[in-house]
């Protein structure tokens, strides 16, 4: 499977996609502290078991796999470095296939995304659904098969981190500042169970002569 089609085509057709705005406000799903005990509720940072903070010669050896289309991608001082090469269509980052998709959910830290018009993403699929998040044209936006689309201007420290999981009653995107504290993003009726194929990556397209560079701090490793 192509690293682009990892998430929906929405997401990936350079800004033509239309959302709706949201507040960020947190609720009962909002992973604080202050939701009704009905299980949903996720404060601070669970990890799923299988995490990456990029302390290994080779990129996502830990996660996953690395994929690199048109660029190159290195690790250093526990980060991950992404530079897509200039007026190319580019796909780099990690991926895990057969993964589990259980309470913890999936999330990333991103101390910089590509500047406009890259994309940075992260991005779950199943055998037919999909969900993900993606940061481009100083928006951070959430979609999914169910037809959640979200979007608000993009916060580089309230955004740093960004967390997808399942809910009682679907699935839930959550962004923090620490990865501890988290806030509603978005929530969506789509049940996505394991196994899913989990991406994080950064793309752009052939109109891009400066595509600058992504940094991860890490993927599915708690603060």
């Amino acid at each position: 499977m192509s690293p682009r089609v990892l998430v929906l085509v929405a997401l990936t057709a350079c800004g033509r996609f239309g959302f709706d705005p949201v507040n960020g406000a947190g609720g009962d799903d909002a992973g604080n502290g202050s939701g009704s005990g009905s299980g949903d509720v996720l404060a601070g940072c669970l990890s799923p078991g299988y995490g990456d903070g990029f302390d290994e010669i080779q990129p996502c050896a830990q996660f996953g796999n690395s994929m690199v289309v048109n660029g190159g991608m290195n690790v250093s001082n526990s980060q991950l470095t992404i530079t897509p090469n200039a007026n190319s269509q580019t796909s780099i980052g990690c991926n895990r296939s057969s993964a589990t998709f259980t309470r913890p959910g999936t999330f990333v830290e991103i101390s910089q995304i590509l500047p406009q018009p890259g994309q940075t993403l992260l991005g779950i699929t199943s055998s037919v659904d999909n969900a993900g998040f993606v940061a481009f044209m100083g928006l951070l936006a959430y979609t999914d098969t169910s037809g959640a689309d979200v979007a608000q201007p993009y916060d580089p420290i309230a955004d740093r981190w960004w967390r997808i999981r399942p809910i009682s009653t679907g699935t839930i995107a959550e962004v923090s500042a620490n990865g501890t504290a988290w806030t509603t993003f978005a929530r969506s009726s789509l049940m996505l169970g394991s196994p899913v194929t989990i991406a994080l990556y950064a793309q752009t397209d052939t109109n891009d002569p400066t595509p600058g560079t992504a940094v991860i701090q890490g993927i599915d490793v708690c603060p």
